[in-house]
């Protein structure tokens, strides 16, 4: 069920009523924040626990409510959550600690010293920019349109499917989305005018 309402500061809440667990919704909330994004051109906030979804809406998102089961298709959802995935900062720190996890970057030096961790995370980085450079540029010195992966660097392909695999579900995502009911045959959609915000007594 889709719920549309408005918090006590006229804010507009979206609200995705998912019980599917963490994993699935944050792949959920992840994608359908990226379809905001470059269906409106505004970037949103977004949340996701054990049992819902939520978006924070402004007054740029004007849709009609059922359309939402729309914008994610099966078809292009995991390439839209892996483009999602480039721009989050988590991933983006655990790409750049991969190559420490993989054991490609020496953990000791000279007589056995162990490298500090400052020291190994900048190295990693150094790797990270040789194996996939777009992800630690400025996004003002991108090209428009996707990132292009380089699928084939062992270290860039095997984070991406761990955060696919074990941080999210990206398989029960799409059997999720498989199962949802189109224009079609519209799920149920509640909105809910706005509230005025409480005023307060003077003390």
């Amino acid at each position: 069920m889709l719920e549309r309402f408005f918090d006590e500061s006229a804010g507009m809440q979206l609200v995705i009523h998912a019980p599917f667990g963490s994993r699935i919704n944050r792949a959920f909330g992840l994608a359908l924040r990226k379809r905001f994004c470059r269906g409106f051109g505004f970037e949103l906030q977004a949340a996701a626990n054990e049992e819902a979804i939520v978006l924070s809406l402004g007054a740029q998102h004007s849709f009609p409510l059922e359309d939402v089961f729309d914008y994610l298709h099966p078809n292009v959802a995991r390439d839209l959550l892996v483009q999602a995935l480039l721009a989050a900062p988590d991933v983006r720190r655990t790409l750049a600690l991969e190559p420490h996890a993989a054991l490609l970057l020496a953990r000791t030096q000279g007589g056995g010293k162990r490298v500090p961790t400052p020291l190994l995370r900048m190295r990693a980085e150094d790797q990270l920019a040789m194996a996939f450079p777009q992800v630690l540029a400025c996004g003002e010195t991108l090209p428009p349109g996707d990132l292009p992966v380089p699928w084939e660097h062992p270290i860039v392909r095997q984070t991406i499917e761990d955060c696919l695999t074990e941080a999210m579900d990206i398989d029960g995502l799409l059997d999720v989305l498989r199962g949802l009911p189109r224009r079609s045959h519209p799920a149920r959609s509640r909105s809910t005018r706005p509230r005025r915000p409480r005023s307060r007594a003077a003390s």
